[in-house]
């Protein structure tokens, strides 16, 4: 096969992954409304707490949040698991092989990557989330907010919470306990994103790729005549920092592609021994 023909070939499979990463959005929205819809629910058993309220003012409260968010962390890792398990069927259609068990899926998403597993990150951004919901329902709850109307501000504003009217009302308001509103919302600096929903979206997304990119990986090194790969870019997107150099250069097979940047879809092709002239 020609180089323009694996380019080709690659942009083909890759289309379908890109498929994959773009239903983060819809996936999150509905696993976060039907959960956190059952939070804010809870909670409102206890708006007598008026502005004192916060989900430690009482032990019963603070046990069924846990629970609810438990639930919340596995719905987000079987979600992820089932479009990342999608990309690995794609991966083994476009090597042409058999895919007889899920062993090279669950050794990636089992693993650690930059000293944090898959679980960990998503717990770290549903205690983020925890936060975020804890103020809107304070702040609902001072405005005489039901279910449905606090649910329904959080949804809207998903994206950057802390920027919401219900929040920056309470904000100028003061006295009340809950830690987001005491701080007047959170930032994390350049490059960090401030919203939970964000910092999930990102995720579902990345591993998505990097699961496509690390069976099609495992599967290359099983040939031992495969050396290496290197990267062609997939859009239009000005990219001269991070995949614009990167096209072209050989990298070894013991590296692995993992994606220049956050949300990266650049091509992988692979090397082999009789590619080189």
């Amino acid at each position: 096969m020609t180089e323009s023909q694996k380019i080709s070939e690659a942009k083909k499979y890759i289309s379908q992954v890109v498929d994959q990463m773009i239903l983060a959005d819809s996936d999150l929205r509905r696993i976060i409304k039907r959960d956190i819809g059952e939070l804010i629910d809870e909670c409102l058993a206890y708006s007598n707490l008026g502005k004192a309220f916060q989900f430690s003012a009482n032990p019963q409260l603070e046990k069924a949040v846990n629970d609810i968010l438990d639930k919340l962390r596995t719905d987000l890792f079987n979600i992820i698991y089932i479009r990342a398990e999608n990309v690995d069927k794609i991966a083994h259609k476009k090597e042409d092989k058999n895919r007889d068990n899920n062993s090279l899926l669950l050794a990636f998403l089992t693993a650690e990557i930059a000293n944090k597993t898959l679980e960990m990150r998503i717990a770290d951004y549903v205690s983020q989330m925890r936060s975020e919901v804890e103020a809107f329902v304070a702040a609902g709850i001072f405005k005489g907010l039901n279910k449905d109307q606090i649910l329904n501000a959080y949804l809207a504003n998903i994206q950057k919470p802390y920027l919401s009217p219900i929040l920056l009302e309470a904000f100028r308001e003061g006295g009340f306990k809950a830690e987001r509103i005491v701080s007047k919302g959170i930032t994390f600096g350049t490059g960090k994103y401030v919203a939970a929903f964000n910092n999930l979206k990102r995720l579902e997304q990345d591993t998505i790729f990097r699961a496509y990119s690390h069976i099609e990986h495992s599967i290359w090194s099983l040939d031992n005549s495969y050396i290496g790969w290197m990267t062609y870019r997939n859009s239009g997107y000005d990219c001269p920092n991070y995949c614009q150099p990167q096209v072209g250069v050989f990298h070894p097979k013991t590296e692995f592609f993992w994606g220049w940047h956050s949300g990266c879809v650049c091509l992988c092709i692979p090397i082999y021994k009789n590619d080189i002239v």
